[in-house]
């Protein structure tokens, strides 16, 4: 949501409508099925992560946020594109899922918008946003 918020021109408060897909899931951020949702989709991959020198996470958000655009996720981590496809089929191998299929691709880009929404109160309460607000 706060990718989202980022986007948008600058206002005083922002409402759900104005973000759209990460307004439904920050809405649904603490029901028990969308933290589920959340855990299978990503908790293989977050673990991974929790290990020193893992980044898997990042390199998943960053390839599916512009539409997986490999060369443009290679540019923007400043990896070659051998490296990030490694990656790539790393992150699928742990994950045991096609990162071709749009599915899969749509569904773990939901579950990181869950885990933005899950953080995003903390952030607020921390100050990160403190010029600008979020109203349903």
């Amino acid at each position: 949501m706060i990718g989202a918020v980022r986007q948008l021109p600058p206002k005083a408060y922002y409402q759900i409508a104005d973000v759209r897909l990460q307004g439904l899931v920050y809405l649904l951020r603490d029901d028990e099925r969308m933290q589920r949702f959340r855990e299978r989709e990503l908790g293989p991959l977050m673990a991974f992560d929790a290990r020193p020198g893992g980044d898997l996470l990042r390199v998943l958000r960053a390839f599916l946020y512009p539409g997986g655009n490999k060369a443009g996720t290679a540019t923007e981590l400043g990896l070659s594109r051998p490296t990030l496809y490694a990656r790539l089929a790393q992150i699928e191998g742990i994950l045991k899922l096609d990162l071709e299929l749009a599915e899969s691709r749509l569904s773990l880009h939901v579950a990181s918008l869950a885990l933005d929404a899950s953080q995003v109160e903390s952030m607020f309460r921390s100050g990160w946003a403190s010029n600008a607000g979020v109203v349903s």
